[in-house]
């Protein structure tokens, strides 16, 4: 098989705390140990952030960085982007938090989005980097 294994596959409200918990449900009866998962990576929905904060005890959260990137680029004026997806590339991939700090507190991408009013925090990469 190619890829990775689709573990399981429902359908329902993708935005619902309760679809979420129903179908980690199911996993868990077919043998998912829910306490064994340290990371979700995921795009924003408020359901599954939901369940993963009630229901994985060990797991933390941590937005898909192709859809930080996205939103981000989204909002940039496109003569920036190119420096702008620069910024976050060497955010992304910095070695050590020392290095994200001093690459985020200077970047454009910074700039950009504070005069746009969002607030933003340092990104936590996983001691894996898991992408």
């Amino acid at each position: 098989m190619d890829g990775k294994p689709v573990v399981g596959l429902q359908s329902g409200d993708k935005e619902s705390a309760a679809a979420w918990r129903e179908f980690f449900r199911d996993l868990n009866q077919r043998g998912f140990d829910v306490f064994l998962v340290k990371l979700g990576i995921m795009d924003g929905l408020s359901g599954l952030q939901k369940v993963l904060t009630e229901d994985f005890a060990r797991a933390k959260g941590q937005r898909c960085q192709v859809d930080v990137a996205r939103n981000v680029l989204a909002k940039v004026p496109q003569a920036q982007k190119r420096e702008v997806a620069d910024d976050m590339r060497s955010i992304f991939y910095a070695s050590s938090r020392p290095k994200v700090e001093g690459e985020f507190s200077c970047s454009t991408v910074v700039r950009l989005l504070h005069e746009k009013g969002y607030v933003l925090k340092v990104p936590r990469p996983s001691p894996d980097r898991l992408r």
